[in-house]
């Protein structure tokens, strides 16, 4: 379609108008009311000066009104002209408009397309932690992006990915799945790595806990142990001293009856003495003791020891 030129003849508006000679006369006439005062019985003359200024004043308006009016005119015409072959304007444009959406609608799926197959070439390793959707630019759609330059932009971040992927799965962590879904979500390696070290302390801290339980409950029941063994041996150390006591008792009851009866011997033999052999069984402690009774009531004896 050849050039359009809108070609028009203008002619600057003035307006001329008596300005000085009404203002001159305003002025000469509001000094009139500079410092007036009006008295109760003046008032009815008040309310007529206001009413007059007033009529004075919307006279001086309905003129500019009327002069507006008068001057816009040509421009309303105008402007009334240009709408009207605007609007002829208009049906083309939308019908061409119409066109080229639609073909820009179907270059952008066909764009979209090759954007997905360019995508689904990554590995399912990749793509379940890289979901289309999170690095999708819309500029990847205008004409002037080249699939090459999209490619790039995939594989830069694909890239970048298994990078992360292999760093989040290298800490050896219970929690890397969850830190593999933070990544997923986030698509910051930082954010995994940091959620990744605050489990990990979580569960040291957990362990030691439970290790200075363990620890704990080990020295009691080491505790436990030993004053259980110290009641046995000093209930068996009892036990001993109560059977040596029962052995010493009926030893020196034994001993008291053997005394009794040479007692009556030497009596009745009229002091003769007579010999009486005994074995006495029992602990080198036990037969000390019994020496030593012995001993002590003046009977005489010899030992003969059989080791």
């Amino acid at each position: 379609m050849s050039e359009l030129n809108v070609i028009t003849k203008q002619q600057l508006g003035k307006i001329d108008f008596n300005f000085e000679e009404i203002k001159t006369k305003l002025d000469e006439k509001m000094k009139e009311y500079e410092g007036a005062l009006f008295t109760d019985e003046s008032m009815t003359v008040a309310k007529k000066e206001v009413a007059s200024l007033r009529k004075l004043k919307k006279a001086l308006n309905d003129r500019k009104i009327e002069v507006k009016k008068e001057y816009m005119k040509p421009y309303d015409d105008f402007e009334l002209k240009t709408k009207e072959l605007m609007s002829l304007i208009d049906k083309p444009i939308e019908l061409i408009n119409g066109q080229v959406s639609d073909y820009e609608a179907r270059r952008k799926q066909e764009k979209r397309v090759k954007i997905s197959e360019i995508y689904n070439e990554l590995s399912e390793e990749i793509k379940d932690c890289l979901p289309l959707n999170k690095i999708y630019d819309t500029k990847w759609e205008n004409a002037g992006t080249s699939l090459k330059a999209i490619r790039e932009d995939i594989e830069k971040v694909a890239e970048s990915t298994l990078q992360a992927i292999q760093t989040i799965n290298g800490m050896n962590s219970e929690s890397k799945q969850k830190a593999l879904d933070i990544y997923k979500d986030t698509l910051s390696l930082s954010d995994a790595i940091t959620y990744i070290n605050k489990y990990e302390q979580q569960k040291a801290e957990i362990l030691a806990r439970e290790l200075e339980r363990k620890q704990i409950e080990e020295r009691r029941r080491q505790e436990q142990e030993i004053e259980r063994i110290r009641q046995e041996e000093r209930k068996r150390i009892e036990e001993e001293n109560r059977i040596r006591e029962e052995v010493r008792k009926e030893t020196e009851e034994s001993l008291l009856s053997i005394k009794v009866e040479e007692s009556s011997k030497q009596s009745n033999t009229e002091d003769n003495k007579e010999v009486a052999t005994f074995r006495v069984c029992g602990t080198a402690e036990e037969i000390e003791q019994v020496h030593m009774y012995l001993n002590s009531i003046g009977v005489e004896f010899e030992r003969d020891d059989i080791e």
